[in-house]
């Protein structure tokens, strides 16, 4: 039994809205499954705030308790043969899943591209139709992976999932400290990084291609970006969208805690930083 001392219970009332984001700090669906579905069974998902440890909270996890659940994953091979039973006992199941075509170097434990596009037709056959959302991010200009590998490999996904998915979300690479500082180790192998004013290109390039494909193209945290183009900036996190897919009357609130360019609606986040093992150059998550 799950021990309660010094731990708050999230009590869910009426009125109040809870989307689970599971997660932006980890790949939940291709490390810790069977952790995630141990509380799920357990009635309680355990909340912990990242910047104090000794805050913690307990989320009620029946379907009846959260409007939806928001998964972000580059490899959910894990989580693939128990999302049947999830939708049938009544989760809303969003699935934002990453797929990007990087060299090993800027991607080094990713599964081949081929394991990874398996795994997004098997989502596609599972979920709800437009719960599916393709992210193609970040994107990262180095000398190895300049514009033009974006658009080549951008527009070869785009015609593999074509009528397979509705929504594909871009976003440029944020060079945190610790991004510049991995950045730098593959100085060795000659990667640099690429100057960045080519962004409002290559956005343009890929809105192109998406349009051609069917696929309504949005950028996330680029607001000048998306004010120059023309292109649609929502948050990843969409209550319109979780409204229109699952007959939700959801109200927007606007997540206070990310950067102030995210429009994502507000959730709970369960996942912990530190705990990926993709270990991807660009990633934020991990130090």
């Amino acid at each position: 039994m799950r021990r309660l001392s010094n731990v708050k219970i999230f009590l869910r009332t009426g009125g109040i809205e809870l989307i689970l984001s599971a997660s932006r700090r980890t790949d939940i669906p291709a490390f810790h499954w069977a952790h995630f579905m141990e509380e799920l069974r357990s009635g309680y998902f355990e909340w912990v705030n990242p910047f104090n440890p000794r805050q913690r909270k307990l989320i009620p996890s029946g379907p009846s308790s959260i409007d939806a659940i928001v998964f972000w994953s580059k490899a959910p091979a894990p989580c693939i043969k128990d999302l049947p039973e999830l939708v049938r006992i009544g989760y809303r199941l969003v699935f934002q899943f990453t797929l990007n075509d990087y060299p090993k170097l800027i991607e080094p434990h990713i599964p081949p591209l081929g394991k990874r596009l398996d795994m997004f037709f098997r989502l596609a056959d599972i979920l709800v139709p437009g719960s599916l959302v393709w992210r193609y991010d970040p994107i990262l200009l180095t000398n190895l992976t300049p514009p033009d590998y974006h658009l080549e490999h951008f527009g070869r996904l785009s015609r593999v999932l074509e009528g397979t998915v509705r929504r594909v979300i871009i976003s440029f690479a944020d060079l945190y400290t610790k991004v510049r500082r991995r950045l730098k180790t593959l100085q060795k192998f000659g990667i640099v990084l690429e100057e960045q004013e080519r962004l409002s290109e290559v956005a343009h390039g890929l809105k192109c291609i998406a349009d051609e494909c069917h696929m309504d193209l949005q950028l996330c945290c680029e607001p000048v970006l998306a004010a120059e183009l023309g292109i649609q900036s929502v948050g990843c996190i969409d209550v319109n969208l979780l409204n229109e897919l699952f007959g939700l009357s959801l109200t927007y609130a606007k997540d206070p805690g990310q950067r102030p360019e995210c429009l994502c609606s507000k959730s709970v986040d369960i996942g912990q930083y530190n705990s990926c093992n993709h270990g991807c150059v660009y990633c934020y998550a991990n130090p």
